[in-house]
């Protein structure tokens, strides 16, 4: 469910954790800090990145489609011409457990604008990796 396991407590994650029971016995916390936290506030994951589940929803560049069935298999972005609703992801401080699952995706209006929803700035390593020495 989450990246950590199936457990998430507020000392993984920013979100809403006071008016519900966590998720397979994990610690009930508190409402963590009511604001988005500093970016290195919890531990990350295995790829290194912070914050995946809770602090601010995500919006990605996939377009919005019902289900999986559409998606590219090599995981690439499902794009077309035209994309009324992006996907938000990962919850933020003002949401349920519920919507910190991994799995959880929103569609959303890609001019939408709220204090919690956001994106993360990402460089494609297939650059970075080459068989050819750096000039």
């Amino acid at each position: 469910m989450f990246h950590y396991g199936n457990r998430i407590s507020t000392k993984l994650a920013n979100f809403a954790s006071w008016h519900e029971e966590p998720f397979s016995g994990a610690r009930k916390g508190s409402y963590w800090l009511n604001r988005p936290a500093k970016v290195n506030r919890f531990k990350p994951n295995k790829f290194g990145l912070f914050q995946m589940h809770g602090d601010a929803w995500e919006m990605v560049e996939d377009c919005f489609n019902f289900g999986y069935r559409l998606l590219p298999p090599d995981g690439q972005p499902y794009l077309r011409d035209d994309c009324p609703k992006r996907i938000r992801k990962g919850g933020s401080w003002l949401e349920l457990l519920w919507d910190l699952r991994s799995a959880r995706r929103d569609p959303i209006e890609d001019h939408w604008r709220e204090q919690h929803v956001g994106f993360r700035v990402v460089r494609e390593l297939r650059k970075w990796f080459t068989l050819e020495p750096h000039r």
